[in-house]
């Protein structure tokens, strides 16, 4: 059901997948997974409050999620609650160095406290990373079609 969820939100069917993302979690309440793909479609539909929410229990079950920590830090910052943003963006950065989306987060995050030159910085090495995966993909695609 969670894996749907995800096709059906990438397919542009929110609703949909907050359905079957609800089905999930009757069956497995603690399956951490599901919270946390909710409160991704929630924040894309603009529902920030029951994003937090749902990132929030993701972390409850499973306080080693990178992803969940930037996403949560993501939503706060764009709900205006910056000073309650932070802790998760550092948290993110902490347990993943590597994770495109902790360095988004914390570019925005640095930005809101208007602090321009520090979000530069991990706004680039966000960037960057991006990049050297899109160098990578072509070069595995160009190995395939040979």
């Amino acid at each position: 059901l969670t894996n749907l969820a995800i096709l059906l939100a990438d397919s542009g069917r929110p609703r949909e997948a907050l359905d079957r993302l609800a089905n999930a979690l009757r069956f497995r309440p603690d399956y951490a997974e599901a919270h946390f793909q909710a409160g991704l479609v929630l924040e894309r539909i603009g529902a920030r409050d029951a994003a937090v929410q749902a990132l929030a229990n993701a972390l409850l079950l499973a306080p080693g999620n990178a992803a969940a920590h930037a996403a949560l830090c993501r939503v706060r910052v764009a709900a205006g609650r910056v000073a309650d943003a932070e802790a998760h963006c550092r948290e993110a950065l902490r347990l993943d160095p590597d994770l495109v989306e902790a360095d988004q987060a914390m570019a925005r995050l640095l930005d809101a406290q208007a602090q321009p030159a520090a979000a530069r910085v991990h706004a680039e090495r966000a960037a960057a990373r991006v990049d050297s995966r899109v160098a990578s993909h072509r070069s595995q695609a160009a190995t395939l079609l040979e």
